[in-house]
């Protein structure tokens, strides 16, 4: 296989295929595949690529170094290209773009740590009732027998 001129789409050939439910790391594997030149078929959870050419063999060799678990397959490869850029996207920015109302929640489109303003311990809001402490001064008259015969008031303040 030329890495150049990848095989006809949906042949199968020997692959490396790294898998993750992390968009993150899908995404960092192939900004290195691609930064060596690799061809690489993009799914919401894996990425292949070329196995059995030695530039490939060596990023896949890379990246297990850097601790990703590269797998080895024969599978279809129909790497992504500037020409099914828009038939492979179009599904996907029809669901992304359909407008779904104002909801909270995954995949709402809503940043909900944005700008720092986030819930939770130690998000530096105070999240009890916003009471405050008021002194009341209330003056009682008291009548109390002190057992001397005769009758006393007092004055108490309660704080």
């Amino acid at each position: 296989m030329n890495l150049t001129n990848p095989t006809a789409a949906g042949v199968r050939t020997k692959l490396h295929i790294y898998s993750s439910q992390n968009p993150a790391l899908l995404l960092r594997a192939v900004r290195f595949l691609t930064a060596h030149g690799i061809p690489v078929e993009l799914g919401n959870t894996f990425v292949k690529f070329p196995r059995a050419e030695a530039k490939a063999d060596e990023a896949a060799s890379a990246l297990k170094g850097m601790g990703f678990r590269i797998l080895t397959s024969m599978d279809a490869f129909d790497p992504d290209q500037d020409a099914n850029l828009a038939s492979r996207s179009k599904a996907l920015l029809d669901e992304e773009n359909t407008p779904k109302g104002h909801v909270h929640g995954p995949g709402c489109g809503h940043d909900h740590h944005e700008h720092g303003h986030q819930h939770g311990p130690d998000c530096g809001h105070d999240h009890h009732d916003h009471k405050h402490e008021h002194k009341h001064e209330h003056k009682h008259e008291h009548k109390h027998d002190h057992s001397h015969g005769h009758d006393h008031k007092h004055d108490h303040d309660h704080h």
